[in-house]
């Protein structure tokens, strides 16, 4: 209920306060309630206010119940041995506890020195046994099992990450007499948490250390895993049958065999880790049962640092065994150890062939956090290969004496080689590369370059960067992005060469997208360190600034990719990529489970425009192809010019005037007008001519004018006297080309043909008719001269003078000659010029 006011606010103050002081009074009423029930196994005792379990310390084969409530099962088992040791299986749901009560070897059998327990369960159970140890002594220490933890002598709770994890107590070391001299003790198994499991308890009491291995011919049927087998002294691998030492029963300690002409003692540090005990779990190492080794490397002496080094191949590890190895370090001539391990990891198997690798300076290391010195990183069992190095110059590297230890951390045996070289540089190059010792000792790769002619990257070549793909079809940019998808592991960094910017597109409005998203198979916590984009710029030196690439501590730009499968940018102009080059990274910083990302660079260019609209809506943006040498410039449309498309390209009426002989001919000046912001791109709205040229217009509204040389000034009339026949040669340009010089026709024009005075259409040559005519033109002729001969004669006698009768008779003659039926010349072309009204009579 929700409620508001001052009132309500009181009220809720004062309502839990009194909620849970009658909570405690009703417990308080119903606890004597609880107890008496004991659970069902027992008698409540209220003189001593506490429950009296039925048969809390049964024997062997019996049952019985212990806690506080006696809620806890208790079952009897005979004394374990190493030659009879027990295996006791069960399941337990959440939360549920069963303990096992074991007597202790009597001394006049022998007694004991040590208690070896080892707790498995099944291959893929959810569930999380733990195991606690309480001895017992019915007069001198009456402990009962309890479930709460800390009132145990012993425990292991790694099981939740370990198939297998096991105990081992050495009698010397329990402390005062009271523990020591127990009769019992009582082994407990706990189901942790909430989630049922099943188990297999082992255990046995030894005179000498013993350590445990898997026993792969002896299975439990109903949990279906290989159970273990315990041996006094130990055996050197899991293959082996017979103990890697003898058991000394005076003394209680293993003495192990000597091997590769050696003995070990192992060094004592003071915390316990070395103590002369065959626990081999995560706090001793096994050296007293002799289920650890030591052997050593000898890394050689030479110039040729890649024939230095040696191999351990095929070794092999029961679950919770250590192997180690000696090596020492002259900084004289080990500019770098490199220390690695490799093994195969069953895909889809739960802790199969799990071991990790632990280096120390001058003492064995352990599994604890501050017992080794490399690896600096979190240690997992579960990489294929681990890699440690001790170079000259870091702070971690010492001469001297140096130690590589080798754990199987899983439930089963762990297979592995081990390697240890020397370089003369880092990682020899990474064989990509040239090592060069200067004289006063520095030692530096000079690395290669790759297919795409960048360096290879880092101190020891080892890094390159990864190749762009084209964007594609599919990509909205086209010709102008790249990208690149991969999968980040164990590495920690992709690197990658942005394209270089050249000196026209730094000059021009171009927008770079640097992007990158990633995703994971699990998601991620809040609390998570992310992974990130890193952007920086390399100054151009003799590496061409490749070699200057960003780190999570060292970039110029960067952004954290928060989010899965959300596409990340870094946004840059291209006036920030005109100088130097610029290299980018994804940067992963959780290293346990594989991160997929895409990486992708994108060139937009922006052209100029002076509104809203692409290159003021005037022209077309090239925004796409970085191929293209107009990149990021505007394709303005026809009669718009500048870099925005702006401007008209010329003044409407305006004139420009082209060289002589550029258009309209050889002897011509063009020039070109304006209309709509256009220019002609050829030919000439106006011209000049320079004579002998005359100007030429060709046909319709925009006709090309041009400057020609005419071949002919006029027509030419032409006689041809053999055929009786005349005609008129045109001069005149070609009817399909106006702008074509005048030249002579080579054949007549057919109109102007005449023969005889008449016209002659053709061949059509009527040889009868004109003689006819010809006959009476003659004879009219003569009459008329011989009329005009007796009117002279008559005029002569009268007042006229002779001049003017004959004038009178010629003007008489040819006035009959021009009656209006008959064209005295037939001369279509009388009335045109000159030339043309020529009499062809």
């Amino acid at each position: 209920r929700v409620e508001t006011g001052p009132q309500a606010c009181g009220a809720m103050r004062v309502a839990p306060r009194a909620r849970v002081f009658a909570s405690l009074l009703a417990l308080l009423a119903v606890a004597p309630a609880f107890a008496d029930d004991c659970s069902g196994h027992g008698v409540y005792d209220e003189s001593g206010g506490k429950c009296v379990c039925d048969t809390p310390t049964p024997s062997p084969g019996a049952s019985g119940f212990t806690g506080d409530s006696c809620e806890i099962q208790t079952v009897g088992v005979a004394t374990p041995t190493v030659s009879a040791p027990a295996r006791l299986t069960g399941e337990l749901s959440g939360g549920q506890w069963r303990c096992y009560f074991f007597p202790v070897p009597l001394p006049e059998n022998g007694g004991w020195r040590f208690l070896s327990v080892a707790l498995q369960h099944a291959e893929m159970d959810a569930g999380d046994p733990d195991v606690h140890g309480l001895f017992f002594d019915p007069t001198s220490r009456a402990a009962y099992p309890k479930t709460e933890t800390s009132a145990y002598d012993f425990h292991e709770v790694s099981s939740a990450s370990h198939q297998v994890v096991d105990v081992q107590v050495a009698r010397g070391e329990l402390g005062g007499g009271e523990i020591k001299n127990t009769s019992s003790v009582f082994i407990c198994v706990q189901a942790y948490g909430a989630v049922a499991t099943e188990y297999t308890l082992t255990a046995a009491f030894s005179t000498c250390p013993s350590s445990f291995a898997n026993e792969e011919d002896v299975r439990n049927v109903s949990n279906h895993h290989a159970a273990v087998k315990l041996l006094e002294c130990s055996v050197t691998t899991p293959a082996d049958t017979q103990p890697a030492g003898r058991c000394d029963a005076a003394t209680g300690t293993c003495e192990c065999a000597a091997y590769d002409d050696h003995t070990f003692v192992p060094p004592s540090d003071g915390d316990g880790d070395y103590a002369n005990s065959g626990m081999y779990s995560s706090t001793q190492l096994g050296f007293g049962a002799c289920a650890a080794r030591i052997d050593f490397v000898d890394l050689g002496v030479g110039a040729d640092s890649q024939s230095r080094g040696k191999v351990f191949h095929n070794q092999t590890l029961s679950p919770g065994r250590w192997r180690f190895y000696k090596f020492d370090v002259d900084p004289a001539n080990d500019h770098q150890v490199v220390i690695s391990m490799n093994k195969e990891i069953s895909a889809g198997s739960w802790e199969k062939n799990y071991a990790s690798l632990y280096v120390r300076h001058e003492t064995v290391p352990t599994n604890h956090w501050g017992h080794y010195d490399l690896p600096q990183d979190f240690v997992t069992g579960a990489d294929a290969s681990v890699l440690v190095t001790l170079t000259e110059g870091d702070e971690i590297y010492q001469p001297g004496t140096w130690y590589a230890g080798v754990f199987a951390s899983g439930g089963t045996d762990a297979s592995f080689t081990v390697s240890f070289d020397v370089f003369d540089c880092p990682m020899n190059c990474s064989d990509r590369g040239t090592c060069v010792v200067a004289a006063n000792g520095t030692r530096v790769c000079h690395c290669d370059l790759d297919r795409n002619g960048n360096p290879y990257l880092k101190n020891d070549c080892s890094e390159e960067f990864s190749n762009w793909l084209p964007g594609g079809d599919e990509d909205e940019n086209g010709a102008a992005s790249f990208r690149v998808n991969g999968t980040l592991a164990s590495a920690e960094y992709d690197y990658f060469a942005l394209p270089v910017m050249d000196l026209r597109e730094s000059k021009r409005q171009i927008e770079l997208v640097l992007s990158a998203s990633f995703s994971k198979e699990n998601l991620m916590y809040d609390w998570e360190e992310k992974p990130a984009l890193l952007l920086k710029k390399g100054l151009i030196g003799d590496d061409n600034g490749r070699n200057q690439f960003p780190s999570i501590t060292d970039y110029a730009f960067k952004v954290t990719l928060d989010e899965f499968d959300v596409e990340y940018k870094i946004e840059l102009c291209a006036a920030q990529f005109a100088t130097g080059v610029w290299n980018a990274a994804v940067y992963n910083p959780e290293r346990v489970e594989p991160m997929r990302y895409t990486v992708s660079f994108r060139k937009h260019g922006v052209c100029p425009s002076v509104n809203e609209l692409e290159c003021s809506g005037h022209g077309a943006c090239r925004a796409n192809d970085a191929s293209d040498p107009n990149f990021a410039t505007c394709d303005c449309h026809a009669g718009w010019t500048a870099s925005d498309c702006a401007f008209p390209s010329c003044p409407d009426g305006s004139f420009i005037k082209l060289p002589p002989g550029t258009d309209g001919g050889d002897h011509a000046t063009c020039f070109r007008g304006c209309q709509g912001g256009k220019r002609r791109a050829t030919g000439c709205d106006e011209i000049l001519c320079v004579s002998p040229a005359r100007a030429a217009e060709g046909s319709g509204e925009t006709g090309e004018k041009k400057c020609v040389v005419d071949e002919c000034e006029s027509d030419l009339f032409h006689v041809d006297q053999d055929k009786d026949l005349s005609c008129v040669f045109r001069c005149a340009a070609d009817s399909g080309d106006l702008l074509s010089p005048k030249r002579l026709s080579e054949t007549c024009d057919p109109a102007t043909v005449r023969s005889n005075a008449n016209a002659i259409s053709g061949d059509n040559d009527d040889g009868g008719a004109t003689g006819w005519w010809t006959l009476a033109f003659v004879v009219a002729l003569l009459v008329a001269v011989g009329g005009g001969a007796v009117a002279v004669a008559r005029g002569a006698a009268g007042d006229q003078s002779v001049g003017d009768r004959l004038a009178r008779f010629v003007t008489y003659v040819r006035n009959g000659f021009t009656i209006d039926t008959w064209d005295r010349r037939n001369d279509a072309y009388e009335d045109v010029d000159a030339f043309e009204r020529a009499d062809f009579d």
